[in-house]
């Protein structure tokens, strides 16, 4: 019961988000890996069911070749869910690199900042007397 109602609870966050993503403009890259993310949940999704298919044909008739067709699907599944996957990881990858080179931007800033103010506390210093501040 509780594993069920957390199912549900996961299907219809899942469906909001899908419904959030086609507000949201479909070049941004967080909504491109979002739409790639809920596209290999439902492959998965699609692969688990078809397996629970051959499951109960094998069952009710002994036999591999009863479940031929679903065999066929199931590759497909199988082809169209590794090629999403790698398209998730390109996209997860490329994120990764821009928030790197981000970081990377912030610090370099940071440390021109604080040269440069290194630079005019110098500056001042050699305008004041030391004796006299």
């Amino acid at each position: 019961m509780a594993s069920n109602l957390f199912g549900d609870l996961g299907s219809s966050l899942g469906g909001l988000m899908k419904g959030f993503s086609a507000l949201m403009p479909q070049d941004d890259p967080a909504v491109k890996e979002m739409n790639a993310q809920s596209k290999v949940a439902d492959l998965k999704k699609k692969e688990s069911e078809i397996y629970e298919q051959i499951g109960r044909q094998a069952m009710e008739n002994y036999g591999a070749e009863a479940f031929a067709e679903l065999a066929v699907t199931l590759e497909a599944n199988k082809t169209e869910l590794a090629a999403t996957e790698e398209a998730l990881a390109m996209l997860v990858k490329e994120r990764e690199e821009r928030e790197a080179a981000a970081k990377a931007e912030a610090e370099a800033r940071r440390l021109a900042e604080e040269a440069e103010e290194e630079a005019r506390r110098k500056a001042m210093e050699a305008f004041t007397c030391p004796s006299c501040g």
